[in-house]
């Protein structure tokens, strides 16, 4: 329990960075759900629920302009990349995955909270956004295994 908390505090302090440190907005939103993916893998996905529910409270309470990307995408996608990287074919979970980013991304720009300079030119949003997905889930997956290879032993 105590490993949880400070998982979350962790996710806390990485949210309390992106308000902080203005550039790698994004990048730094994308670490703080590393908290997430490892309780995914340490402890299951009820407790990695419980990690992302506890960050995303104290984020939303204590700094909410940081928290709305951690809230609408990067909080909860370390569970559901789990769930979809469990299905037998491998083009299966990509699918799911750039489905998921692709809705999120179209909440948010109708939204207009991805800027509506680019209402006509909304092919850019999602190449570019397509491409920094896949980045993204690629590093995830790596700095995941990077910790229970090298870190987790030494913790347990």
């Amino acid at each position: 329990m105590a490993y949880l908390a400070v998982l979350t505090a962790l996710g806390v302090a990485l949210l309390f960075l992106v308000g902080v440190v203005p550039a790698g907005r994004l990048w730094i939103m994308a670490v703080a759900s590393l908290p997430v993916g490892i309780a995914v893998m340490m402890y299951g996905y009820g407790w990695a629920l419980g990690v992302f529910a506890a960050t995303a409270l104290l984020s939303c309470l204590l700094f909410p302009a940081s928290a709305l990307e951690y809230l609408v995408f990067f909080g909860y996608y370390p569970i559901v990349k789990s769930l979809f990287e469990r299905l037998p074919k491998n083009w299966m979970s990509w699918a799911l995955k750039y489905l998921l980013f692709f809705i999120v991304l179209i909440v948010l720009w109708k939204a207009s909270l991805l800027g509506a300079a680019l209402t006509g030119r909304w092919y850019i949003l999602f190449l570019a956004g397509a491409a920094a997905f896949a980045a993204y889930d690629f590093a995830f997956s790596i700095l995941i295994r990077f910790y229970l290879e090298r870190i987790a032993r030494f913790i347990s």
